[in-house]
């Protein structure tokens, strides 16, 4: 019995090694472009969303900043708001100082729509030569926080993004496509 549960080991243990001799073959000639192009695809993927987020960032920043430097809260004093629409000899409204009063809500619209610039210009990059990219349209709102030390008292919080952005990369030689997004809400900080 002896010799022939010697026999049925030996056997096995070489039935293994060829089988794993055979496996070791086929894993030298196996084709790993695929796998390859997908994993390219997703690279590009990454690289849109990090774009993108930069593009908000600083799009926000530069609207902001732009708005910021040529309005003065100070010019909001020597005409109220709800003056600003009447002829100028009754209430001595100066309709240019009411040009220049910094306002909150213009502030944070000037910022959205730089940020939203940006991110469109994100479009045309050819963020790589073997596949075609493909990018929503963004949505994004700016939050302001007020802040001591600024010109007007008010700085940039955060912005989000109110809507889904959908990312594609797809490529017909490579035979591969990539979706991906950037949810709703995500947020990107100003501080």
């Amino acid at each position: 019995m002896r010799g022939y549960l010697s026999f049925v080991l030996a056997f096995l243990s070489l039935a293994l090694l060829l089988s794993l001799l055979s496996l070791s073959q086929a894993a030298d000639s196996t084709d790993l472009s695929r796998a390859i192009a997908v994993s390219r695809a997703y690279g590009v993927l990454m690289n849109i969303k990090e774009s993108l987020l930069e593009a908000v960032r600083l799009g926000g920043g530069e609207g902001f900043a732009s708005y910021d430097g040529s309005h003065s809260i100070e010019s909001c004093l020597a005409c109220p708001d709800h003056f600003c629409g009447l002829p100028a000899a009754p209430n001595g409204c100066d309709a240019g100082l009411c040009a220049m009063c910094f306002r909150e809500g213009e502030a944070r619209e000037a910022a959205e729509t730089e940020a939203i610039a940006k991110a469109g210009m994100l479009g045309g990059c050819g963020f790589d030569g073997g596949f075609n990219t493909t990018i929503g349209d963004a949505e994004f709102e700016v939050f302001l926080k007020a802040a001591n030390g600024t010109k007007n008292g008010y700085a940039l919080d955060y912005g989000r993004f109110r809507r889904r952005v959908a990312v594609r990369a797809s490529s017909g030689a490579l035979d591969v496509a990539a979706e991906g997004a950037i949810p709703a809400g995500t947020a990107v900080s100003y501080g």
